[in-house]
């Protein structure tokens, strides 16, 4: 089988930040960060093999700062495993 260079399987999801998704400071939810960036990983995974996939674990996630309602949020993804 031959394999996918990465560059084949870039996804990049790029939207707004809604007020439901922010806590009461009008900052993203951290969890609601987590499946914006968990929905890129899918995409990107399922456009690599071709059939559903599944996130299995996240090894780490460092927050850095606050991302505030009516920002635009861009993910960029890659599968790099053939």
């Amino acid at each position: 089988m031959q394999g996918k260079r990465a560059a084949d399987t870039v996804v990049t999801i790029a939207e707004v930040i809604r007020p439901d998704e922010a806590n009461f400071l009008g900052k993203l939810f951290g969890g609601a960060l987590l499946a914006k960036i968990d929905l890129c990983a899918y995409a990107a995974s399922a456009k690599h093999s071709g059939t559903t996939c599944v996130t299995a674990s996240f090894d780490q996630v460092d927050f850095h700062e606050p991302i505030e309602v009516c920002l635009l949020y861009t993910s960029d993804a890659a599968d790099d495993l053939t």
